[in-house]
């Protein structure tokens, strides 16, 4: 149930009681106001001197800054005395400490420090330390603070206030208002976005919503996404942008983009005359057995579309294969569309409407193994003595070939022949068939070799060149005649999650039928486990060479065996194929602690056709094998395994029973469940996560502790096994090794640990700095830097929160209330719709959102992004102007709620359903098709209830809603936590209470009709409790009235409103606020409780007194 707390002022508390504040922000603020005369000792303060004759601490009336008294701090030593006082704290939280000194003594100084300490009660030695500037001569007051972040250890610290004497026998200085403070949100870095003048037109800029028709500069915070929208004048059409505006469509000259403020940018909009600019449709025809990149927009398609372009531009195309198929040529009648009609790159310039389409033909006998060929790669070996070795199947001339690393040349250096600048081999050299070549990659050679004339004496023909060694990761090599026509071809990847080879060195070699598939590590050579020296990758003992025939990469494998110059070894390390009980894929996210259900995530890399039989294990415990009718799953498909919940093979698919890859439930991934049927779920202290393929192979890995210096034994077998795979580094042997090696997890009960990545890249370096902690995110993105990897574009904010209390109908102030039910570190991107349309987007300078923090929404009042926070523009966590809660503001250009039917969404940033509420009159003609789709899909979402299918169902599935311009909708409350069963019966109307209520705190007990819990307190935050416990116990089947009264008996605050309940100990709160949310003065106030028995009409009432105060 839903209270509001008003604040008192009540006269006659100890001053300790609101010195020592236990709530964020505040620590402790103290003003000396004690009795004249006294030590400081009676309010927690502790004086230190090293002099003969102590020092002496004193409250006096000769000087005060507030108040009407300072602390005294005499001494005569020469040394450092001071008073001090300990505050428990958090480790790694910024704070700062501030006061001030009045210091008209010439051999006098003061200052300030804080020293950080293990122990909870500050003893033993101080950790580190913190000093603030000295006090200056003075004969007025200065105001001296310091900051600093407590120690990773910290659980204490001692805040100093500091006197030194310079010389004289004796000292002293006057202290005043010091302040120990929590800080909460560190500086924002804010840049300015510059808009040029928009001629023949206006830009609409979103925040702040407004629509700017002339030059303009509007600072933002760091990382804010501004939104812009190209709005010509009449006779004007939009032609295109300039400056660091980025695209939202995949037209080129789109009205609508974007700009992230991560520097001082300038942006422009450049309108012409209708009619100016032409334009002209590239058609792309579906392309059979293979996919078309175009650029603009930089998309695959594998399927026809249509782009406008405006006339003359040059519209890039690249046409890519698909496994077992080559590019032929371009066609559908479009002669010189492309500047090579059978290259797999060109260019189609729109000088007319245009169609293309690329052939592509199963790879066939038109090309026979390369007469010469790339036979064995050693990419890995130590001092750059890396090598590549050819093959001479049919002998003859090969003068002046080029052998090239992706892109470039590897420049030829030899004995006794010349090598003219620009290839790779000699200028005149005729190997025979049979003959081996080698070329070393560094410039070591060795002169008793003439290669020139013959093989060396060891029957080998040895080049060299200058490049320093091979990239040993992901790589193509090409070999090409002296025209560079391709000879041979082939691709290696190590299978780290993503592709980081040259494409265009990949795609020319399939586009000449050398190699097969799309650049990508599922179509290259998996070379996961010849990453170390004494490794290779080769083709078979006879050399086999079936790019015309196959796909390019099953000729080759690991070598264990290095063979230069030699036949191949047969020795050989086959990596599991992506089908065939394999999977590309990576572990991205994992969640060991979570209430409502621990989970693993996986992301896959690369299409896998045959997933079954493979395995994913905690420690050294199989807790699931993919099932063989998953089917074949798409890359950038996630698939999320919910550790708690065990299979049911007889259940629904994506409730409790594994989906398949069509994703039966729509949720956007892969719902998988535990085979534990005895206890499933997953260990939240130290744990291990290990993904093979059905055949033992080790496909991915992470390793987790938490912060003791034990690792189980099958977390070190788990460990171990992933370290010998290349899965894992480093080695470890120790326990304190183990925990080192992984990452350090805070073992958290709303967060997980999750794979980051930069600038849409994954990182996969196979250690802990690939890993962070935040928020949970399953089956989805989250931000660069922030998230799970992957290039999916725009926020992925999320927040533990409720929809706490609705006023849609309240002159110019409606408002919707939020609750924040856990701690929510990325909130930023969440978003707050009013049927379907977006109201209010949470600001990406929000904060860290506290445990039992309010937020509200004044859905009539524009957010001014120029104006102060907390009266016309967002506030941040920091909760700027001190109300007590988080104030927003709409983002809407005309802001105010709909009063009649309406509903009210709270979404992630990628639009999924936080939680949601329903509103309706009592009739049935204003529930529109609009609010009904955003009913039924709430419904779907699991965030409401009952399913309606017409409109009266609707309004009866709906809180039922007066249309009071005075009064709002509330949600119950239960335990001090909001109810949310989903329903109607969730939600009550009464008068108005934004950000406060009766949710928050642990709730209390009682066998007594009615007890009083945390009285006195003061709502103004500076006392021990800033709200009641009001608990009752009545019988079943009651009706429910708890309301408060002044001394006089005049009724102040209806805190239950004949609520239905009883037979249990509840607990409300009341925050010192009377119905129309004004604060109450401070005094004694009458809380009194009537239960009527709903059968027989006995009444019970019980009256206990409670008393507000506030510090004097």
């Amino acid at each position: 149930m839903k209270k509001k707390i008003l604040l008192l002022l009540f006269a006659g508390f100890l001053n300790a009681m609101f010195c020592q504040s236990a709530r964020a922000g505040l620590m402790f603020s103290d003003d000396f106001e004690g009795t004249e005369g006294s030590t400081v000792t009676e309010a927690g303060w502790i004086g230190y001197a090293l002099s003969a004759l102590p020092a002496t601490f004193y409250i006096t009336a000769e000087q005060k800054y507030t108040g009407s008294k300072s602390v005294k701090l005499t001494d005569n030593n020469t040394y450092v005395s001071y008073l001090y006082t300990v505050s428990t704290v958090t480790a790694g939280t910024n704070y700062m400490l501030s006061g001030w000194f009045y210091d008209n003594d010439a051999n006098t100084s003061g200052y300030l420090s804080i020293s950080w300490y293990a122990a909870a009660d500050g003893s033993g030695s101080a950790l580190t330390s913190k000093e603030s500037s000295f006090t200056t001569d003075s004969g007025s007051w200065q105001f001296i603070s310091t900051a600093a972040v407590a120690h990773a250890s910290a659980q204490s610290c001692r805040v100093r206030i500091n006197i030194k004497n310079s010389g004289a026998d004796t000292y002293s200085i006057y202290a005043d208002s010091i302040t120990f403070v929590e800080v909460l949100t560190p500086p924002t870095t804010h840049y300015t976005l510059n808009l040029t003048n928009p001629a023949n037109g206006k830009i609409k800029m979103t925040p702040p919503d407004t629509i700017y028709s002339s030059a303009s500069a509007v600072d933002y915070a760091t990382a804010t996404v501004v939104n812009l929208v190209a709005m010509a004048n009449s006779g004007y059409e939009f032609s295109s942008w300039s400056g660091s505006a980025v695209l939202v469509s995949s037209d080129t000259y789109a009205s609508t983009a974007t700009v992230t403020m991560d520097a001082n940018k300038t942006i422009g909009a450049t309108f012409v005359l209708t009619g100016g600019p032409t334009y002209y449709t590239l058609t792309l025809n579906s392309p059979s057995n293979g996919k078309v990149k175009i650029t603009p927009p930089g998309t695959v398609y594998s399927a026809g579309t249509t782009i406008d372009y405006a006339s003359s531009t040059a519209v890039g195309v690249v046409a890519m294969a698909n496994t077992g198929y080559k590019f032929s040529s371009w066609s559908a009648g479009v002669t010189g569309a492309v500047s090579d009609t059978y290259a797999s790159t060109g260019t189609v310039t729109m000088d007319a409407d245009k169609t293309i389409s690329a052939t592509f033909s199963a790879v066939g006998s038109t090309v026979a193994g390369s007469p010469i060929r790339i036979n064995e790669v050693a990419a890995n070996e130590s001092n750059s003595l890396d090598w590549i070795e050819f093959y001479v199947a049919v002998g003859g001339d090969y003068s002046q070939y080029k052998v090239k690393e992706g892109t470039a040349l590897l420049p030829g250096t030899t004995v006794g022949a010349n090598v003219t600048s620009g290839y790779t081999f000699p200028d005149t050299f005729n190997p025979s068939a049979g003959d081996y070549i080698v070329l070393h990659i560094n410039n070591k050679m060795n002169a008793c070799e003439d290669d020139y004339s013959g093989t060396g004496d060891d029957s080998v023909w040895d080049f060299y060149t200058t490049d320093s060694g091979l990239t040993g990761t992901d790589n193509v090599i090409l070999l090409t005649d002296p025209a560079d026509t391709i000879i041979d071809a082939m691709a290696f990847a190590n299978n780290t999650g993503s592709w980081t080879g040259s494409t265009p060195a990949f795609n020319n070699a399939v586009s000449s039928g050398q190699w097969t598939g799309i650049a990508s590590e599922a179509d290259s050579v998996d070379s996961s486990l010849a990453t170390s020296a004494g490794k290779s990758l080769g083709r078979d003992e006879n050399s086999t060479d079936t790019d015309a025939t196959a796909a390019a990469k099953d000729d080759w494998s690991i070598k264990t065996t290095l063979t230069m110059g030699v036949a191949n070894s047969t020795s050989t390390v086959v990596p599991p194929a992506a089908g065939g009980g394999s999977i590309s894929a990576i572990i991205t996210e994992l969640a060991t602690n979570i209430s409502n259900g621990d989970f693993i995530e996986l992301f896959v890399t690369a299409e896998s056709t045959d997933v079954g039989g493979c395995q994913l294990y905690t420690g050294t415990t199989l807790i699931k094998t993919l099932s063989s009718d998953i089917g074949t799953v798409s890359s950038g498909t996630f698939i999320v395994l919910w550790a708690s919940v065990t299979n049911n093979p007889s259940g629904a698919r994506g409730t409790d029973r594994d989906e398949t890859s069509a994703d039966e439930n729509g949720n956007g991934y892969i719902d998988l469940y535990s085979d534990d049927s005895s206890s499933p779920g997953l260990t939240s202290t130290d744990n291990t996560i290990t993904l093979k393929s059905a055949g033992g192979t080790i496909l991915s890995f992470v390793s987790i502790a938490d912060n003791d210096a034990t690792y189980a034994a099958a977390n070190k077998t788990a460990y171990n096994n992933a370290v010998a795979a290349n899965k894992w580094s480093p080695s470890a042997s120790t326990d304190a090794e183990y925990v080192a090696g992984s990452f350090a997890w805070s073992k958290s009960k709303t967060n997980s640990v999750y794979r980051t990545r930069e600038s849409g890249v994954i990182s996969n370096t196979n250690t802990k700095d690939d890993w962070a902690e935040g928020l949970p995110s399953h089956g989805q993105w989250m931000d660069d830097g922030e998230g799970d990897g992957g290039a999916v574009a725009g926020p992925s904010g999320t927040m533990y929160a409720v929809i706490t209390e609705v006023a849609p109908n309240i002159s110019g102030g409606d408002f919707v209330e939020l609750f924040v039910t856990a701690e929510s570190t990325n909130a930023a991107g969440c978003m707050i719709y009013e049927g379907g349309t977006k109201i209010k987007t949470i600001p990406s300078d929000i904060g860290t959102l506290p445990k039992n923090m309010y937020i509200v929404l004044w859905a009539s009042k524009a957010n001014n992004p120029a104006g102060t926070r907390g009266t016309d523009r967002d506030e941040t966590a920091a909760d700027e102007n001190g109300n007590g809660y988080i104030d927003l503001y709409s983002d809407e250009g005309t802001p105010a709620l709909t009063g009649t039917d309406n509903t009210i969404s709270l979404k992630t940033a990628n639009d999924t359903f936080i939680d949601f509420m329903s509103f309706a009159e009592n009739d049935d003609t204003d529930f529109s098709s609009t609010l009904q789709t955003v009913y039924n899909n709430a419904v779907t979402a699991g965030q409401w209830s009952p399913a309606a299918t017409i409109e009266q169902e609707y309004v009866d599935g709906s809180v039922a809603w007066s249309e009071s311009s005075s009064k709002s909708m509330y949600r119950i409350s239960q335990s001090a936590q909001p109810l949310d069963n989903h329903l109607k019966a969730d939600w009550l109307e009464a008068s108005i209470t934004p950000g406060y209520g009766d949710y928050g705190g642990t709730p209390t007990t009682t066998t007594k009709p009615l007890q009083i819990f945390q009285s006195v307190f003061s709502p103004y935050g500076d006392g021990k409790y800033n709200q009641a416990k009001i608990s009752y116990n009545v019988p079943a089947g009651s009706q429910i009235t708890i309301r408060v009264f002044d001394i006089r008996g005049r009724a102040v605050r209806t805190v239950v409103d004949h609520v239905d309940g009883g037979g249990a100990s509840e607990t409300v709160n009341w925050d010192g606020k009377d119905d129309n949310g004004n604060v109450v003065r401070t005094g004694i106030y009458i809380v009194n409780i009537e239960a009527i028995n709903k059968s027989t009409g006995a009444v019970k009432r019980s009256s206990k007194r409670v008393v507000v105060g506030r510090k004097m």
